[in-house]
């Protein structure tokens, strides 16, 4: 039986059916001791390492190898077994047999592996005092598991064979010599003769290398090789030749091809032209040519065909090279298409385009720039790019362009600039760069802005002159509301004075017509003070800031709170949206639509529903109410300041609070309309950014 050591043990005698374990012990040792009285009288100096590489054999062989006796080497590890052989510690060949290792082996001569084990020779500089030989033979050790459980290696000192062997070559060489030194004499006398006999081959070798360099190149060249006859006939194709033309083999083309103008040149006339040519020309001829391959498919080669005479200057054969360009063409093609896209694509951008190299040279501008700037291709192309920038921002290009370098995503990619025109005026351009992929130049696309820039600055100046005179404006209706109220409260207290004292003496008609003046001054009153709060809306500069509208219309219903109790009115609202801008102002569009309701409501009590609706980006509010309606025709109108619908008698007002609404909605750009049908109610929309 196999011990799980990977022994062989001798079976244990049983004791009434039990092994008895004094017994078991006594033989395992038994067995053992047998074991290593085998390896201790082996004739190669053997030793046995366990899986851990501590030393658990080493026969007399060994001793006597190594002048190290087995008590000493026995359980030791740490590759002491290799100091030995070479006076350090350091791995042997029955540590190849537990693990591979490239550089260990490259240590070794005559190297071989046989299943689980390895042979090798290795020379020892200084074995026991003296230069030695070995030879060595290491095998893996399994237990009955398969699992490596150690390794052994028998060593032979092969030190005598090796000089043997030394001694053998020297009398070899020696013997050699001895010969060559018989033979010299021989030599001598037939040298006269080699030397003939050895140009004679030598220019038999050239002439044999020759041409067998001619068929390598013309098997292998790797572009198409022929020979043909004057008439037309191939004689000799090469592989490349025959698969550039679609045939399986040379033989099958010049099988398949008994005339060569009919069947692989398109233009046979030009093909007919070329061999006349070639015929009168002793040189080389090149030029390009259509084909056609077996399939039918066409193609364009690249010829270089010359003729070989005979010695009265006859035509023999036609001999050349062919190269397949096709792709090439091809390519060629594509490149032009796309060239010619790419140029009428930069000639007709809409904007001035230039590509600019890293060192700021103007490498290319299209015909678009040159109208910008005035200057011609020729007189700006290689010139710096930054001598048509004005002032400061040639400095700023300057740092953007080494930033787009250096950090090409914290480089802006538009920004405008000042630039002089060849006329030397000064142009402003809005100019958009990038780098172009895959190289280190820019391009850049320019619009002159020019008029724009002019435009603004007439902007700016009639804004400042619409400032003044909104200024002026609002002081005049300061002015103006203090002296046109002051005559009206005069006039109403004179009338209302002339009411009371002389009551007694007017007659209902003259009170009528006191009562009349007095509503016309209140009327007129009235308008003034609505005709200021709209003058009032925007002529200010407007805060803006987050506005909740349920505060809003919480703020709207507090204020119209004795008319909505009046009226008996509802107001119902779903979840209203927090937006930016001016609460005041919010407050009052609110208070406009909710009291136009109220004001022209039906018989019924007035209904009012507010909602809001996020859409593209914006609020859409609704005020809906069911009131008396609008008809159609008058649905432009209503925003219209002091259009009214009805007489002052049917409903008070000025006709201004939906042009105020409307001129706040405006300033927080949005839009505002409404829907209505007669006797059916209205619904305001208005739109309200986020």
């Amino acid at each position: 039986m196999i011990h799980e050591d990977g022994e062989h043990v001798t079976s244990p005698t049983k004791i009434e059916g039990k092994i008895h374990p004094k017994i078991i012990a006594e033989e395992f040792i038994d067995s053992k001791e047998r074991l290593y009285d085998i390896i201790n009288f082996l004739p190669d100096a053997t030793f046995v390492i366990d899986s851990g590489e501590h030393v658990i054999a080493w026969n007399q062989a060994m001793e006597d190898l190594t002048n190290i006796k087995a008590e000493k080497m026995l359980g030791k590890g740490l590759y002491e077994y290799s100091i030995p052989f070479y006076g350090k510690r350091r791995k042997l060949l029955i540590d190849l047999a537990l693990s591979s290792s490239k550089k260990l082996e490259s240590e070794y001569y005559s190297i071989s592996r046989e299943r689980k084990s390895i042979t090798a020779e290795i020379y020892i500089p200084s074995l026991s005092g003296k230069p030695t030989y070995l030879w060595g033979k290491a095998t893996t050790l399994y237990n009955k598991k398969g699992t490596i459980v150690g390794a052994i290696e028998s060593i032979r000192d092969i030190t005598s064979k090796k000089m043997d062997e030394k001694e053998l070559k020297q009398y070899r060489e020696n013997l050699e010599d001895l010969v060559e030194e018989r033979t010299d004499e021989l030599k001598k006398i037939n040298k006269q003769l080699q030397i003939e006999i050895g140009k004679r081959e030598k220019i038999d070798r050239k002439l044999k290398l020759s041409r067998e360099n001619y068929r390598n190149i013309f098997k292998n060249a790797g572009i198409g090789i022929f020979q043909s006859t004057p008439k037309g006939k191939f004689q000799k194709v090469n592989s490349t030749m025959a698969q550039m033309f679609g045939y399986e083999s040379p033989e099958d083309m010049i099988n398949s091809n008994d005339e060569i103008n009919e069947n692989i040149y398109i233009d046979q006339k030009h093909h007919t032209n070329i061999i006349k040519r070639i015929s009168a020309s002793d040189g080389i001829l090149k030029f390009e040519t259509e084909f056609i391959r077996k399939n039918g498919d066409k193609g364009i080669a690249d010829l270089s065909i010359r003729v070989v005479r005979d010695k009265e200057n006859n035509p023999i054969y036609f001999e050349g090279f062919v190269q397949d360009i096709t792709s090439r063409k091809d390519t060629e093609k594509l490149l032009k298409e796309s060239e010619d896209k790419y140029r009428t694509i930069f000639e007709n951008t809409g904007a001035g385009t230039v590509i600019v190299h890293e060192d700021n040279t103007i490498s290319l501008i299209n015909s678009e720039f040159e109208n910008i700037t005035g200057y011609s291709r020729e007189e700006v192309e290689g010139k710096s790019w930054t001598n048509l920038v004005v002032g400061d921002d040639a400095e700023k290009i300057r740092v953007y362009r080494n930033l787009r370098y250096s950090e090409h995503d914290t480089a802006p990619n538009t920004y405008e600039f000042k630039f002089l025109r060849k006329n030397k005026s000064i142009g402003y351009a809005h100019i958009t760069v990038e780098l172009i992929p895959g190289t280190k130049q820019l391009i850049a696309s320019i619009v002159d802005i020019t008029e724009h820039k002019n435009t603004e600055e007439k902007l700016k100046n009639l804004n400042e002159k619409l400032k003044r005179s909104n200024a002026e404006l609002e002081q005049y209706a300061s002015v103006a509301s203090h002296d046109l109220r002051e005559p009206l409260r005069m006039i109403k207290s004179f009338l209302e004075l002339l009411e009371d004292k002389y009551t007694d003496q007017l007659n209902e008609e003259a009170k009528s017509y006191i009562n009349y003046a007095v509503d016309g001054a209140k009327h007129l009153d009235s308008m003034i003070i609505d005709l200021l709060d709209y003058a009032r809306v925007g002529r200010k500069e407007i805060k803006y800031y987050e506005v909740d509208c349920e505060e809003v219309l919480k703020k709207t219903l507090l204020n119209l709170k004795s008319s909505i109790d009046e009226n008996n009115a509802s107001i119902t609202y779903e979840e209203l949206p927090v937006i930016t801008g001016n609460k005041n102002q919010l407050v009052e569009l609110f208070q406009n639509l909710i009291g136009n309701s109220i004001k022209y409501r039906d018989v019924e009590d007035p209904n009012i529903h507010i909602s809001a609706q996020k859409k593209e980006g914006k609020f859409l509010f609704s005020v809906k109410d069911n009131g008396i309606g609008i008809s159609k025709k008058d649905l432009e109108r209503i925003f219209v300041i002091f259009q009214r619908l009805h007489t002052w008698d049917e409903y008070e007002g000025t006709g201004i609070g939906l042009a105020i609404a409307q001129k706040i909605v405006l300033q927080h750009g949005g839009q505002i309309w409404a829907e209505s049908e007669p006797c059916h109610g209205t619904v305001f929309y208005f739109t309200l950014t986020e």
